[in-house]
Parts: C-alpha cells; structure tokens; sequence
C-alpha cells in the first residue's frame, strides 16, 4: 500500500506523470500502471488528466491530504532507525556499466553521503559479464544490471524500470513517412515529454534500414532481436559496440538505428535524431541491484536498506 501510495504522491508533486517516473526510475506505462491501479481499488479518480499539468480531483485532494500524514510517520520512523545507524564507517563498492556509474549512482552516492558523511561509496566499470565474478570474490558489493544474474550466492531486488525505443538518424527517409509516430526534440516545443505521446509503431516498418547493435551476450543485443524478429524480419546490422552510449553515438553520426533507453533523452536528446516507441511488450525492462546473499557487512546492509527506501519513495 505505501509503495502505491508513494508512487501517486510522486506524480502530485511533479504534476506530470513523466516526471515522475523518472524521478521513481520506473517506465511512465508502469507508473500509469500502478496508480490506475490505486484509483480501481478505490472506486475513485485521483488526478485530472484533461488538465496541462495534471491536476487532483475532489477525491485526489482528499487521498493527497490523507497520504501526507501517512508518509510523514513513517518518514519519522525510518529517520529514527537511521539515527541509530549514525557513527558507522568503511567503504562499499559498486559495478557496472558507465551508463549507471554517470547517471544513476551518482545520485545516489550524493544523498547516501549526506546521512552516512563517514562511508566511503565507490565504482568499478565492468562489462556484464565480470559482474557476478567481482561480487562473489567481494571485489565489489553491488551492481546495477538489466541483463539477468542467476548465480549461488547472488541475489537482487528490483530498482526500477526503463523503456526500450528506437533512435533513427533524422537524414533516413523513412522518417518523412513517419511523421505521426515520430518524436524529434528539434522541432517539437513540448521538451522530452513528446515521446510519451507518440503513437506506438510496429518495429516492422524498419526492416529497410541500416542497424547498429551492441554485440551479442548482453541484454539490448537480444531484446533487439527478439523485437525485430516479432516483427518479422531480420536487423541488417551493419555496425556492433561494446558499449550503449558508444552505440548511440554512432546513431547520432547518422550511421544506423540504435535501441535505446528512454533516460538516456533525459540526458542528451539529440536533434539529430527521430525517436520512435515501439508496439512490442519487450520494450519494457526492469533494472536489478544485484548483492550477495549472505555475508554481507552492516556497511553493506545500511545501503542497502537506504536504496530500498529511496525505491519505495521513503
């Protein structure tokens, strides 16, 4: 109930559904999800979503008024845990991609270290592959991953959740064609919001053009394509990288289409490229904070209750 409960009082606060969802590190259809889900069980509307920017309802007003003070106690009560934990010192280290390290852990670290000033928080870059090794040897502690990790000793909660879309070079043609489904940040007023009020495409109407792709082994390789081949046919990859961003940018240079994730407009949208949401499930991903199942250190645990407040909306 808290989690939903947070999730619509997130959206209040920022009066934009996408907004929100980047601030919680879910996909806007999963948070759209979870508060059509509280506005069902019960029985009411809580936000006007006719009104720019969405605005509350008779019903939401009251539903705000009650979670204010509901969140407040238990803001309360997890502060008093947290003071308790005060005075605790030593380090503990992530893993992963330079895509998590720039744009996700810092934030994290930033708040961390303003409660625990005497913990010291770091970051190894590693491919996906070296990530259940580094945690198991304790080279590192926890690692942020959308690829799956099934590993004795290894475990993983669940961080958030990403859209997969698709970046064209704005000089491909198809584009013209493609105006209704097509979301270009240089020549829309509306900001990165456009893209959540595209049409859905099929990824079918693609299968003409130049692809680049990250190699084979990791999650986007293969969600890749699986999407194309829902849509019948077969990515002409003219281009594979190690590495997302490296991919990207190649999109960027006008090389091929890139799938891409959708935070990823929230740090650089490029007005050399058409950004399309495709109409295929597998577009939709969860990101997983992966650590070791046992033997873990009280450092090691007080981040971890701290991630699991921050994902929850504590």
């Amino acid at each position: 109930m808290l989690k939903k409960m947070r999730y619509v009082y997130t959206v209040y606060e920022e009066k934009s559904f996408s907004k929100a969802a980047e601030r919680l590190f879910v996909s806007q259809p999963s948070l759209s999800a979870m508060v059509k889900k509280v506005e069902s069980d019960y029985g009411i509307t809580i936000f006007d979503r006719t009104t720019t920017p969405v605005s509350l309802t008779p019903e939401g007003e009251y539903y705000i008024h009650t979670a204010k003070r509901v969140l407040k106690l238990e803001t309360d009560m997890r502060q008093h845990f947290r003071e308790c934990s005060k005075g605790l010192n030593g380090s503990v280290t992530f893993g992963g991609s330079s895509f998590f390290c720039a744009n996700m852990l810092s934030g994290i670290i930033r708040q961390f270290r303003s409660e625990y000033p005497d913990i010291h928080v770091g970051w190894k870059e590693l491919r996906n592959d070296e990530l259940a090794g580094q945690i198991l040897q304790r080279k590192i502690d926890f690692a942020f991953e959308v690829d799956e990790i099934k590993v004795d000793g290894i475990t993983s909660m669940k961080f958030g959740s990403e859209e997969v879309i698709l970046a064209v070079p704005v000089s491909f043609a198809i584009n013209e064609t493609l105006r209704d489904h097509c979301f270009c940040p240089g020549n829309m007023s509306n900001g990165i919001h456009g893209i959540y009020e595209t049409k859905p495409i099929g990824a079918g109407a693609f299968r003409e053009i130049p692809f680049v792709f990250q190699r084979e082994g990791n999650d986007s390789h293969t969600r890749g394509m699986r999407i194309c081949e829902n849509a019948g046919f077969a990515p002409r990859v003219i281009l594979q990288v190690d590495t997302s961003m490296t991919g990207y940018q190649l999109a960027i240079a006008g090389n091929g289409a890139f799938f891409v994730r959708d935070s990823v407009l929230w740090i650089e949208a490029s007005d050399k490229l058409c950004y399309y949401k495709l109409d295929d499930p597998l577009t939709l991903r969860d990101i997983f904070l992966y650590y070791r199942l046992d033997g873990r250190s009280r450092v090691e645990d007080t981040l971890l209750s701290f991630i699991r407040d921050m994902v929850s909306g504590a």
